[in-house]
């Protein structure tokens, strides 16, 4: 409710005011809310009514284009997650070429490996890949595209997913790299997602919280490749070799998150958060 520039309007003796929604009311009616500055609205510097009120909507952000989420708007009423026992459980790990944000950072790999089984899928780039991506006007990385694509719809035969700080690096990368490439990424109430790192942070003291000296700690018989940075390097150009190396790395990370994820039990709180 503002004050018009040239004064109030007088009518019948009456003193009438504009407020915000354009309309003549009597002063008696109005309502003069003091200001930050001890001075009511009446008196404010900006005396256009229509600038006031349009300052007052609230402007639409712009649509995305994004598709996060595998549906397109989320459940009236979310189901609670199945018992344990009952869901399909996979555990996730990624290679990457470095630990720097996602828009220079590449995902080299994924593996996901089910629980109680010996089905494990995964995917990692090709040479065929690399040479695809070759468009220097594109300023998106499209070489990783394919294996993400198949990420997505790997991810839908599972009820949760066991990461070993997943939240604090693999999802996240994961998250930022498919709605770069607008692939749809399951959303969180479609997933349910459990990360084994905050649980050997919280409930033990090792010197080190890294998964391959955790499990090596509580005398996993499983042993980790040693990373290579040649490897790594080869890999992500699409070398042969140098692939079949990281991929060998990215399966065993996740049979020793299966192995944690049996020590652990019992000590885990029940999350039922999502991605």
């Amino acid at each position: 409710m503002t004050r018009q520039s040239k004064g109030p309007f007088v009518e019948e003796g009456v003193e009438l005011w504009r407020c915000a929604a354009g309309e003549l009311v009597p002063k008696d009616m109005m309502w003069f809310p003091p200001s930050r500055h001890g001075r009511p609205y009446a008196y404010c510097r900006t005396h256009d009514v229509e600038v006031q009120a349009r300052n007052r909507l609230r402007i639409p952000a712009q649509e995305r284009t994004y598709t996060q989420g595998w549906i397109a708007q989320r459940p009236s009423i979310i189901k609670p997650p199945k018992p344990e026992a009952e869901m399909k459980i996979g555990y996730l790990d990624i290679e990457t070429n470095g630990i720097s944000k996602q828009d220079y950072s590449e995902i080299i790999s994924w593996v996901i490996k089910t629980k109680n089984s010996d089905e494990m899928v995964s995917s990692i780039i090709t040479e065929q890949d690399v040479l695809n991506d070759n468009d220097i006007n594109d300023p998106m990385i499209r070489k990783v595209n394919r294996i993400l694509c198949e990420l997505s719809q790997a991810l839908k035969q599972y009820d949760k997913i066991v990461t070993w700080f997943g939240a604090g690096f693999d999802i996240k990368a994961l998250r930022t790299r498919f709605a770069l490439l607008d692939i749809p990424f399951p959303s969180p109430w479609e997933l349910i997602h459990e990360d084994l790192y905050f649980t050997a942070k919280y409930k033990y003291r090792i010197t080190s919280n890294r998964l391959g000296y955790i499990a090596e700690s509580f005398g996993c018989p499983i042993k980790k490749t040693q990373v290579s940075p040649k490897a790594w390097n080869l890999a992500i150009r699409g070398h042969h070799a140098a692939c079949g190396y990281v991929l060998e790395h990215n399966k065993i990370d996740t049979l020793l998150l299966e192995w944690m994820d049996e020590v652990f039990k019992g000590q885990r709180r029940p999350k039922k958060a999502g991605l």
